[in-house]
């Protein structure tokens, strides 16, 4: 196999264990080893829908993580404007 797969390997335990389905009901997580020489890669779709990637064998587990952290706060602020109390009803 490709050097670093275990990284791979260690993030898909990670988003599958019962302690994280526990602390993020709403998570869903798919994943899909495959036998081949290609990159590893990295898709994560959020409740709204959108969509990212990135080639991930570069990188450690925590290093993935603080890239999706990113990611999750950028989703959360769009989120929050879209649905803020302060909102006027004529801006819909």
């Amino acid at each position: 196999g490709r050097e670093r797969t275990e990284v791979a390997r260690s993030l898909i335990m990670h988003m599958t264990s019962q302690r994280s389905k526990k602390k993020f009901p709403q998570l869903q997580a798919t994943w899909e080893l495959l036998g081949y020489d290609a990159p590893s890669t990295v898709e994560v779709e959020f409740v709204n829908g959108k969509q990212k990637r990135f080639l991930c064998e570069h990188y450690s587990r925590n290093e993935m993580q603080d890239i999706i952290d990113v990611w999750q706060f950028e989703a959360h602020m769009e989120y929050m404007k879209e649905h803020s109390l302060e909102k006027d009803d004529d801006d819909e």
